[in-house]
């Protein structure tokens, strides 16, 4: 009777600890929302930061490898490069599988109204790899409201855009969501070419690891204030073009960048996605059309 209950005591010892180890292995890990992970991004910059996120936008709207190889060129007078490339399977942004032509390390020139820019292959996607300086009506370069370069910011930094600039869109699409947006709209960029979708930047962001580091492997080596330069490790050489406001004020250049993209939030607020001198991660938000801001093509 005794070596029963010992045996009974045996096989209860072992589920316990059964259960312990079920227990242990159920366990799941919480997954950060973007607001969690802009929140984190904000806390960790410093005061100044902090007065810049608030005065970059008074009416936004908070929401959510290796080094680059020399490889054949792309170009054309017309906008259009050509690159080659090997065709292989990748996965999409949402995990699914879709084939895809692999372009990293790709880098080429892109001639556009009388402009040689740089282009860079990045997974399945070939961006420009300068910010856009094409003089549009209504465009501005850094820190003068007359249409000129005064301070000689534009041939480093680009020309600065209000969203339906940007689209080349009637102004009144910066205050309607009626206006008809193209899947790959081009607006001022060359033919073939097109002002990158929201999903454009998530497939990019998290090619390079994430929101959290994308400022870190964006940002060019040069350029940035106070140290804040990046790694460039994809050489898409992200430049911090400031920022300036339907009012005429400028702000910030050489410390901050945001970039369009043709996704609306709502009829007065469009996506963009910025990076800051001091802080490794980049993120989205949804700001003003009104507001000036830089412009990077990505290829069709």
């Amino acid at each position: 009777m005794r070596k029963f209950n010992l045996v009974k005591l045996s096989i209860l010892k072992i589920l316990l600890i059964g259960g312990i180890g079920l227990q242990t292995f159920s366990c799941t890990t919480e997954i950060e929302s973007p607001e969690k992970i802009l929140s984190q991004m904000q806390n960790s910059s410093s005061s100044s930061e902090q007065a810049l996120l608030s005065s970059s936008s008074g009416k936004a709207e908070s929401s959510s490898s290796g080094d680059v190889s020399s490889s054949s060129a792309q170009s054309s007078s017309s906008g259009v490069g050509s690159s080659s490339s090997e065709a292989v399977s990748s996965s999409s942004v949402d995990g699914s599988s879709s084939s895809c032509v692999i372009q990293d390390g790709v880098s080429g020139t892109l001639g556009y109204e009388g402009q040689i820019y740089k282009t860079i292959g990045i997974d399945c996607q070939v961006w420009m790899a300068e910010n856009l300086n094409y003089n549009a009506d209504g465009s501005r370069c850094y820190g003068d409201n007359t249409g000129g370069d005064s301070q000689n910011r534009c041939g480093t930094y680009g020309r600065l855009y209000n969203w339906a600039t940007a689209m080349k869109l009637d102004l009144s699409c910066n205050s309607s969501s009626d206006c008809e947006v193209q899947p790959e709209h081009q607006g001022i960029c060359p033919s073939g070419w097109h002002i990158p979708s929201d999903d454009d930047w998530s497939q990019l962001f998290g090619y390079v690891g994430g929101s959290s580091v994308a400022g870190k492997h964006l940002k060019a080596k040069t350029g940035w204030n106070s140290s804040g330069n990046g790694l460039d490790t994809y050489g898409f050489s992200a430049l911090p073009g400031g920022y300036g406001d339907s009012g005429g004020s400028f702000s910030n250049v050489g410390s901050y960048g945001s970039w369009w993209s043709s996704s609306e939030g709502s009829s007065n607020y469009a996506y963009s996605r910025y990076m800051y001198y001091n802080v490794e991660g980049a993120s989205w938000r949804n700001y003003d059309k009104m507001d000036l801001f830089s412009v990077r093509c990505v290829q069709d």
